[in-house]
């Protein structure tokens, strides 16, 4: 499928009056200038630590995919979901990629979460899946250049998530890539416009120009917020349903109490009526 690369607004471009209109890259510069704008190319070859101006929509997207990911692929050895992090294909002549989420897949050797750079064939790892989300700023890049560059980099299955929030004129929605002989090919999604991963066994639906994740039943999966919504609504219904039986409870101790106080007053009546007989 090919994607419209005309935008409903222009990419941000560095200015004068601001200069980091794309982001900015920190320095050790002892002059003042403990910062620096990105250029256009860092946003294809990014450094640790480097900041690119994204949306709001477009990160809590990010971060909810590499939450359901990391949750769907839980206790399967050699599997690691990274978002926003540096990549090391050990491709020749290419510099680190920085993917919005990534899947890989290999021997579960330990390494060390501090290190700002993971080395794919160091750790004996291979990709599976790459999504890219589109954003004002890199959607030209992320749509023109970077399919090239994960096909390289021997990803197999590449998605875009080509959204309003993307900034696109003609937004694609979400579209999916395999690997063909000498480049990627369509992905074909389901009737209803979903892309199903079977590595982390989530389909993929844009409803309401936003992501959401769907189980292998069809079933939505909520993100954090949500999640923690439900689990407040449950815990307060069982908390009204513990004080509903403990009122009940201490309803019935009273009414109980109050039979074994008549009780005892008829046996004392009848007692007393004996002893006057």
């Amino acid at each position: 499928m090919k994607l419209d690369l005309e935008m409903a607004e222009p990419a941000p471009v560095p200015t004068a009056d601001d200069p980091f209109a794309r982001g900015w890259r920190h320095t050790d510069r002892r002059d003042g200038q403990w910062r620096v704008p990105l250029a256009e190319d860092d946003l294809l070859y990014p450094q640790e630590g480097d900041f690119v101006v994204n949306n709001a929509a477009h990160n809590d997207d990010r971060e909810h995919l590499v939450a359901v990911f990391r949750e769907r692929t839980v206790g399967k050895d050699g599997i690691r979901v990274f978002g926003d992090h540096l990549i090391d294909f050990g491709v020749e002549g290419m510099p680190n990629l920085g993917p919005d989420v990534i899947v890989l897949n290999g021997e579960p050797r330990p390494w060390n979460r501090n290190v700002a750079v993971f080395p794919v064939k160091a750790m004996g790892a291979r990709p599976l899946i790459v999504v890219e989300l589109t954003s004002p700023t890199t959607r030209k890049k992320d749509l023109a250049e970077k399919p090239g560059l994960f096909y390289r980099a021997g990803v197999p299955i590449y998605v875009l998530i080509d959204l309003f929030y993307g900034g696109g004129k003609n937004p694609g929605g979400i579209v999916a890539y395999q690997a063909g002989p000498t480049g990627y090919e369509d992905l074909p999604p389901e009737p209803n416009g979903w892309v199903w991963l079977e590595v982390v066994e989530v389909f993929l639906a844009a409803e309401d120009d936003r992501i959401v994740c769907y189980d292998r039943d069809r079933q939505r999966i909520g993100n954090y917020t949500e999640l923690c919504l439900q689990r407040r609504a449950a815990l307060s219904v069982a908390s009204t349903a513990r004080t509903e039986a403990e009122t009940a409870r201490d309803a019935e101790k009273v009414r109980a109490d109050a039979e074994r106080q008549r009780a005892d007053a008829a046996e004392r009546k009848t007692l007393e009526l004996e002893a006057e007989l």
